[in-house]
């Protein structure tokens, strides 16, 4: 009932959405994976080194996707995109509450104060492709937990393979998650030393499957002209977030 309010909510939040600036961006950049499809988005001329979407084309792929296998026009596909994944933060923000607390009260509340969150709507209505990285990051934090209590190895590797899918979601997104994620194992492992290999194996793994997409970018551009370019976004880039100036750093 929650997901479903969810996606009525913000199937009605703000109908023109599909033409405001930044989803007029997911569009063209969907546009372009078509027009290339299936090839992977760094041989897409259409995608230049330093480009917001060469390092943030989750969203745009899954929605040209979608449109193919749909046959639903492209603008529809990128505003469902929004729509789903965004009401899906409500479920996984269920699974995590209740693996955490073991309580469904606690989860559907949780559930229900996500579903009606203004950042989150505000996130939505801009079509910000952290939409569906903040909606893979608790289910990622429940496999780690899962992985911590039971020791399964199928667990880490869910952790990995939705660790890599954040990260070409959102690098924004991406570093709040690791973030937390390396302070809660570093925590972790000063009272489990036996674990310590999941501080080890989590972001290995992440570069080893990540590599078969950045490497193909590393041999078109070259290394020096890709590290400049990540290097200068990360330490000069400024825009602008809530009407402030801000940087990376």
């Amino acid at each position: 009932v929650i997901f479903l309010f969810s996606v009525l909510l913000r199937m009605n939040f703000d109908p023109t959405i599909p033409f405001h600036y930044d989803p007029g961006k997911n569009i063209v950049y969907a546009r372009a994976v078509l027009e290339w499809f299936p090839l992977f988005p760094q041989y897409n001329p259409f995608f230049n080194l330093g480009e917001y979407y060469e390092y943030q084309v989750l969203y745009p792929y899954i929605s040209a996707l979608f449109h193919l296998l749909s046959g639903l026009p492209l603008v529809t596909s990128a505003t469902w995109m929004a729509v789903l994944s965004g009401a899906a933060l409500a479920v996984t923000v269920f699974f995590l509450t209740k693996e955490i607390f073991g309580n469904n009260t606690a989860a559907l509340i949780s559930a229900f104060l996500i579903a009606v969150s203004k950042v989150q709507l505000l996130q939505f209505m801009n079509y910000y492709p952290q939409i569906l990285a903040t909606t893979l990051i608790p289910l990622s934090f429940l496999f780690l937990i899962r992985y911590v209590k039971y020791h399964k190895w199928h667990q880490i590797t869910l952790v990995i393979i939705l660790s890599s899918l954040i990260i070409l979601g959102s690098y924004i997104a991406s570093l709040v998650y690791f973030s937390v994620l390396f302070l809660s194992l570093v925590i972790w492992c000063l009272f489990h030393k036996k674990d310590v290999q999941a501080l080890i194996i989590i972001p290995c793994g992440t570069v080893l499957l990540l590599s078969f997409y950045w490497l193909p970018i590393v041999a078109r551009h070259g290394l020096y002209e890709v590290f400049r370019t990540a290097v200068h976004i990360i330490f000069s880039t400024t825009g602008t977030f809530t009407n402030q100036s801000w940087t990376l750093t």
